[in-house]
């Protein structure tokens, strides 16, 4: 009776473990069911919703703690899948990392899905859609640093045999895979290799704009901008219809539009159609308001239509938004900008300045050379003729297309000019501003020609080595000055003056027979300027006046007005020259 009993129990134990193992069974295929279900509404549409996404999220999740060792790569699969669609769509940095992570889980559970055919069975390898949809999620995440080297080894070794993954699905990644290897050749700037990456995938745009970039290298500025503008307008067809893209496509590189309407701007700023580069770089401005390079290019292209004044405008615009996005306010793009304000304004010291601080900051490499040219085109322009002008030219060839070389040219060959004429002939030229020391004493030549001869007082300060304190020193001059018939009554004891003239010198015999040395300023009346100060004769003019800083003319016939008596000469005007001293 009690083995009886004890062979009842044990029956009904099994009997319950039995029951328990099928309704576990049951469970497991219900979470497997709706695991798959919720994938399918992911995979299946080619815009699958968020919600969607974050449903088949959570069944992979709840399914993956139960799960037999050689399911496991495809439930991180899916899981990564559905967490990279909510990452496309939110564009969460945090969406894309996980995505990746669940990617590289997949990848090393790959080994034990070999484990239900057993140890004969043959090694399957990776999917290559797999590898990509990792590089990619790590790419758009930023994580990471080898992507190119992922994506390229999945491409060069394409598997898509696997039952992870949908073939269709697998080759379209491979495809997604070869954009991104031409995105990044292109912004490494190989064209040759963008090319390759991009062929056959015509409906994506980025052939015709790899097409662009090479008509614009090769100057054929009016093609650039045909081929810019066909990318774009795909582009826009492609990114910005309602929906926007398709899952699969989405994952592509994605077009920056703002800096490709600053690039289609300048392709047909330079081709000659200045309004179609207005209307580009204002859209380009209004898609990005804090861009200083569009800005700048505007500011070009109001200058090539004759528009100075709204070009002005628009590079002072573009030096502050630089400045606004710089760190530390240390920006060489700003100062770039800022000088070719000043330089255009002929403020050519202050732009050089600026220029030099250009390029002692930290400023983008397409923008140095053309820095290092700005500088030394205000050199030039400021008037160093020597090695400023060599160095100009020399850094012409490596400027951009925005650079006014013709300009530069222009003002070298002027230099050229210049330093040629310097170099056959001397040059002779005074400028004083002075006190007249007496009154000019004028005689005529046997022709009529009027002379009138006078010294003049000029100060300097300097330091006196010893007592190391500053004193005012006065140097004097002999003038000459030629045809002052109307001004002659002016030149007073003590007037103050400007002239331009040359010096001649001359020898003579004294009365006692001795040699003599004589140098003198010799100059026009026309080259005179009367200013303020000390001749106090009759009618003639004082700083009180308000008649001085104008040359003052007086008919030949007039009369010297009568005079008050002379007042008494300041010191600095006694120079201890006599008549005896002045050969007439």
């Amino acid at each position: 009776m009690r083995v009886s009993l004890i062979l009842v129990k044990v029956y009904a134990l099994a009997l319950f473990s039995l029951y328990a193992l099928f309704a576990a069974d049951d469970a497991q295929l219900a979470l497997s069911l709706k695991a798959q279900t919720e994938f399918d509404r992911v995979e299946l549409p080619a815009s699958p919703t968020l919600g969607e996404a974050a449903a088949c999220v959570q069944s992979q999740a709840g399914l993956l703690p139960v799960a037999a060792p050689e399911e496991l790569a495809r439930l991180h699969y899916r899981k990564g899948y559905c967490t990279l669609v909510g990452a496309v769509i939110t564009q969460n940095m945090d969406a894309y990392a996980a995505a990746a992570a669940e990617f590289d889980k997949a990848i090393a559970s790959w080994p034990l899905r070999l484990a239900k055919g057993g140890k004969k069975s043959p090694p399957e390898p990776v999917s290559s859609g797999l590898k990509v949809l990792a590089a990619i999620s790590r790419l758009q995440a930023g994580t990471g640093e080898s992507e190119l080297a992922e994506i390229a080894a999945a491409v060069q070794s394409a598997t898509c045999s696997s039952n992870v993954m949908q073939t269709d699905v697998c080759r379209e990644l491979l495809d997604t895979g070869k954009l991104w290897l031409g995105w990044m050749a292109l912004r490494a700037g190989n064209l040759d290799e963008a090319g390759a990456g991009f062929a056959g995938s015509s409906a994506t745009g980025w052939p015709a704009w790899v097409a662009g970039q090479r008509a614009f290298v090769g100057r054929s500025y009016r093609d650039a901008a045909a081929h810019f503008s066909e990318a774009i307008s795909i582009w826009k067809s492609r990114w910005q219809a309602p929906g926007g893209p398709a899952f699969l496509q989405g994952l592509g590189p994605r077009p920056d539009m703002a800096s490709a309407f600053v690039d289609l701007g300048g392709a047909e700023l330079l081709s000659g159609n200045i309004k179609a580069a207005l209307d580009t770089l204002d859209a380009a401005i209004k898609a990005a308001p804090g861009e200083a390079r569009p800005l700048f290019l505007r500011g070009r292209a109001h200058e090539f239509a004759g528009q100075m004044d709204q070009g002005l405008a628009d590079y002072n615009l573009a030096s502050r938004t630089a400045f606004a996005n710089a760190q530390e306010q240390a920006s060489g793009e700003a100062h770039l900008y800022r000088g070719i304000v000043l330089y255009r304004r002929h403020d050519f010291a202050r732009a050089e300045n600026e220029f030099s601080s250009a390029l002692n900051f930290d400023i983008p490499a397409g923008m140095q050379p053309d820095a290092v040219a700005w500088r030394q085109l205000a050199a030039v322009a400021g008037g160093a003729c020597g090695a400023a002008r060599e160095y100009l030219e020399r850094s012409l060839a490596a400027v951009s297309p925005y650079f006014p070389v013709e300009e530069a040219r222009s003002l070298a060959a002027e230099c050229v000019t210049v330093q040629d004429k310097m170099a056959s002939r001397s040059v002779n030229k005074v400028i004083l501003l002075g006190h007249l020391g007496k009154d000019a004493e004028t005689k005529f030549t046997p022709s009529g020609i009027s002379v009138s001869k006078f010294t003049l007082a000029t100060n300097r300060r300097t330091k006196d080595q010893q007592s190391g304190e500053w004193k005012d020193v006065t140097d004097w001059h002999n003038i000459a000055l030629w045809r002052t018939e109307n001004v002659a009554n002016f030149l007073l004891k003590g007037k103050q003056i400007y002239l331009e003239g040359r010096l001649e010198s001359r020898s003579y015999e004294d009365k006692e027979g001795q040699k003599k040395y004589f140098t003198e300023v010799v100059c026009e009346a026309q080259s005179l300027v009367l200013l303020g100060g000390g001749g106090g004769r009759g009618d003639s003019p004082s700083e009180s006046s308000g008649d001085y800083d104008r040359p003052v003319s007086m008919p030949r016939s007039a009369q010297r007005p009568p005079s008050a008596p002379p007042a008494a000469p300041a010191e600095e005007f006694n120079q201890g020259i006599t008549d005896d001293d002045v050969p007439f």
